[in-house]
């Protein structure tokens, strides 16, 4: 038995010093741990493109920051026009109407003689005299400003006595009442839009005749000064042909015993403007004048330069500036179309030389119909825009642009003037005005003034 076990030990003894040996040399071997850190070496090479999303975020600033871009640079043109030709900005009154909607302060007319003076203006309920550089109101008179004139240098104001009884004249500087005029009481006058002479004279008022004998109806002038003196015109204008005669504008021209008058009811292929010799009564159409004059609410249609020599004809889309003495067109303006609608050509004045029409456009106004703007206004800006007078009325292009937004003021001009000594132009819109040097605004230099004194203007008389 034991012979039998004795091999049998020595192969199980065998057997154990086998898996023995195997087991230490199992355990004495590296395990295979290491073979991971090459498979977290990739992980940080992947990472690195994460820098390419980097570059996006700062890109995601910039188109966010083109709203602020604007917005910064909405206070800056205000800013640097100011600086280089807005002499004064100022109200027409320290306080605002109580009543939004009545606009009283807005200003309607303006004039003045020197760019360093006083500016003298019209608004819906007063009539202001105001320190030009400073805006320091000077005097005021509640007045119904519309049916009311300034002179062409501020000095004298007339205004129409409620139901066209009489016209008072006012000097601006103190206001004071410098004389009366009373309306027969056999005449209706319906008082047009009348405007001073070029050197503030005196002024022409149209009558509408109503006598006793109505068969002699018919319409006849009558001047008045600034002080108050007023002068029937001996002849009577008949109506031509019998018909009706509805007066537009009417402008004294003293210097030539003249006046000129628009009428409103003339056919399209008929003369609408007129040139009357105070002596006799006698009418010359003027032919040149091919547009319409219409009436603004606040301005004349007609207006005369300072030398008395041309002639602005004006409506809402069209100015027109003819020499009336030779009857020949000097420079015609019609308002381009402007998508749906047309530029308004809100306000026009010629400058104290002659050589230019400064012309207000304002630009028809447009809403969103849908997407996320929608009810929003959009508007171009309203510019103020200075043209040659040259001898080729249609070639005419502005020379220089002023954007009223760039002065500080509202998108709109509701008054503009340029000065006798032609060294400055108001511009207003509601209450706001603005006294722009005329040179630096512009970049053309304005030439000699030839705006008469009054001693250098001879009254129209019979």
């Amino acid at each position: 038995m034991s012979n039998a076990l004795g091999p049998l030990a020595a192969v199980v003894v065998g057997i154990g010093v086998f898996l023995g040996a195997f087991f230490v040399i199992k355990k004495r071997q590296p395990e295979p741990a290491p073979p991971p850190p090459p498979v977290a070496k990739p992980d940080p090479e992947p990472k690195p493109p994460q820098p390419a999303p980097d570059p996006v975020p700062p890109a995601d600033p910039e188109p966010k920051n083109v709203d602020p871009g604007p917005k910064k640079a909405d206070p800056e043109p205000p800013k640097k026009p100011a600086a280089a030709f807005v002499l004064a900005r100022w109200k027409s009154a320290d306080a605002e109407p109580k009543d939004k909607n009545k606009r009283e302060t807005d200003v309607i007319d303006a004039a003045f003689a020197r760019a360093a003076g006083t500016v003298t203006l019209r608004t819906r309920e007063a009539v202001q005299v105001h320190n030009a550089a400073t805006g320091k109101l000077l005097h005021a008179m509640r007045a119904d400003t519309n049916m009311a004139a300034l002179s062409s240098d501020g000095a004298s104001v007339a205004v129409v006595r409620p139901s066209g009884t009489g016209v008072d004249i006012y000097s601006s500087d103190g206001l004071t009442r410098t004389g009366s005029w009373v309306a027969p009481m056999s005449i209706y006058h319906s008082y047009t839009r009348f405007k001073f002479s070029p050197g503030g004279t005196s002024f022409v008022l149209a009558d509408s005749l109503v006598e006793a004998d109505r068969n002699s109806a018919g319409y006849a002038f009558t001047t008045l000064s600034t002080s108050g003196t007023g002068t029937r015109w001996p002849n009577r204008l008949a109506r031509p042909d019998k018909a009706l005669l509805r007066f537009g504008s009417v402008v004294a021209v003293p210097k030539y015993d003249r006046a000129i008058y628009s009428d409103a009811l003339a056919k399209d292929d008929q003369p609408k403007v007129f040139a009357i010799d105070a002596r006799t009564s006698t009418t010359t159409p003027l032919r040149s004048v091919t547009i319409t004059p219409a009436e603004f609410p606040d301005v004349p249609s007609l207006e005369l330069s300072a030398d008395s020599t041309l002639l602005l004809a004006r409506n809402g889309g069209e100015a027109q500036v003819v020499d009336w003495r030779a009857d020949k067109p000097r420079l015609t303006l019609r308002a381009e179309p402007w998508g749906t609608s047309s530029v308004w050509l809100r306000h026009a004045a010629l400058t104290p030389d002659g050589k230019h029409l400064v012309v207000v456009r304002e630009y028809p106004e447009f809403f969103y119909a849908s997407g996320p703007k929608a009810g929003q206004k959009v508007q171009a800006p309203t510019s103020i825009d200075l043209h040659p007078i040259g001898t080729d009325p249609a070639a005419a292009k502005p020379v220089a642009t002023v954007r009223v937004t760039d002065l500080g003021l509202a998108n709109r001009v509701t008054a503009l003037a340029v000065s006798r000594d032609g060294k400055a132009v108001v511009a207003a819109a509601g209450p706001d005005v603005r006294v722009l040097d005329f040179a630096a605004a512009f970049g053309v230099a304005p030439g000699k003034s030839l705006a008469p004194s009054a001693a250098e203007e001879s009254l129209l008389s019979p």
